[in-house]
């Protein structure tokens, strides 16, 4: 149980945490995001800041893990590089990008399409934002996944996952687009 707990934990950090050097992961060039995510009836407060299209990142998660109590993690992506940041045992640990693939929804390509079975299956609206509604599979950690994303520029708004027996759904509350992110903000910390 907690082996899935923490795969379903990694899943909802690190997929969407990682962009291809000189790509751009959104068709916005910075912005804020707060989700929650329901992950094997535990919910996971989530916020992120990014900038330069995608190419700064950081995603905060609070969460209740059974047997361990609240953790505050975080993954901060830039300069090519990851760290995983654990503010309750306060560690820092860079995190190697390679393998870190995902698809990039702002820049849709055919490869993509076809490796992950993306499907376009409609529009709908979450907060106000005309969303595309896509259907993908992928590999996670040797886990079979099938996912519904909801794409607003490049940004899932919502996204229900399906692997190894789990659904996970990622809900945004709130999403600001074209502001003003400080460069601290990225900021590696030193315990």
């Amino acid at each position: 149980m907690k082996k899935l707990f923490t795969l379903a934990l990694m899943l909802t950090i690190v997929c969407g945490a990682m962009a291809q050097e000189g790509t751009k992961k959104y068709a916005v060039k910075s912005g804020m995001a707060k989700t929650t995510t329901e992950v094997m009836g535990q919910k996971q407060t989530v916020t992120l800041f990014f900038d330069n299209y995608g190419a700064q990142e950081i995603t905060k998660t609070k969460s209740e893990i059974p047997g361990m109590g609240e953790i505050e993690i975080a993954t901060i992506v830039k300069d090519g590089k990851a760290w995983m940041v654990n503010y309750t045992m306060k560690q820092v640990q860079e995190i190697p990008m390679d393998g870190q693939e995902e698809i990039n929804f702002a820049d849709l390509s055919e490869e993509s399409k076809a490796k992950y079975n993306v499907q376009e299956v409609g529009t709908e609206e979450i907060l106000g934002k005309t969303c595309t509604k896509y259907t993908y599979e992928a590999d996670v950690q040797g886990q079979k996944a099938k996912g519904t994303a909801w794409v607003y520029k490049g940004f899932p708004l919502k996204s229900i996952i399906a692997v190894a027996g789990m659904e996970i759904t990622t809900e945004t509350t709130e999403f600001l687009e074209d502001i003003l992110v400080l460069p601290q903000t990225f900021e590696v910390p030193k315990f």
